[in-house]
């Protein structure tokens, strides 16, 4: 008896929490604290299928990616400098991503994305920095 009883009232409480859960789940996403500047563009070859090149993150870091094949990008590492965490978001794909993380101002972050255009002859870099 005492189980049911248990039961059913666990029943009633995710009962009576459904209809708050899909509401806050419907609303906009709190505004993000982050301030952005405007992004660094830059267009270049692709390196060769099989090779690497290296992509600076402005004063964050660095990121080796491979052209694995004709197609798509791999990050292989990232070298953040001192002060700074890199993790690879998108680690593989005709776009990778890697954000830098700064370790002593907590929020600061940049993030570097590096894409190949529809041929796989070139690659798209993009740094934005924020604050």
């Amino acid at each position: 008896m005492g189980r049911c009883t248990v039961l059913v009232s666990v029943g009633l409480l995710v009962a009576s929490m459904a209809p708050r859960i899909a509401v806050a789940a419907s609303g906009s996403p709190p505004p993000s604290s982050l301030s952005c500047g405007p992004p660094t563009t830059s267009q270049s070859d692709a390196p060769p299928v099989g090779s690497s090149a290296t992509y600076d993150a402005a004063n964050a870091g660095s990121a080796q990616v491979a052209h694995s094949d004709t197609m798509t990008l791999r990050v292989v590492s990232t070298g953040p400098r001192p002060g700074w965490r890199g993790d690879a978001i998108y680690p593989a794909g005709q776009m990778v991503k890697v954000v830098f993380y700064d370790t002593t101002k907590r929020g600061s972050q940049v993030r570097l994305t590096v894409s190949l255009d529809g041929s796989g002859r070139y690659v798209h870099v993009r740094v934005v920095t924020c604050t």
